[in-house]
């Protein structure tokens, strides 16, 4: 097991029966693509975070 599929286990709950039913060129794709969408998706939380007026406004007036 690589460390992006150990990383990835440890993240996500993986199901082994419906990883099975994809094609075998598939299955070396899940983990890697599984922690870009969760990057991506962290990325975009903290992005939308910091552009938040509610965030942004009471910080700048402090």
């Amino acid at each position: 097991m690589t460390t992006t599929e150990r990383l990835y286990s440890a993240l996500v709950h993986r199901d082994p029966e419906a990883e099975q039913q994809l094609p075998a060129e598939s299955r070396g794709a899940i983990a890697p693509n599984g922690l870009r969408l969760v990057l991506a998706n962290s990325l975009q939380s903290s992005g939308d975070q910091v552009v938040n007026a509610s965030t942004v406004l009471p910080w700048l007036f402090e």
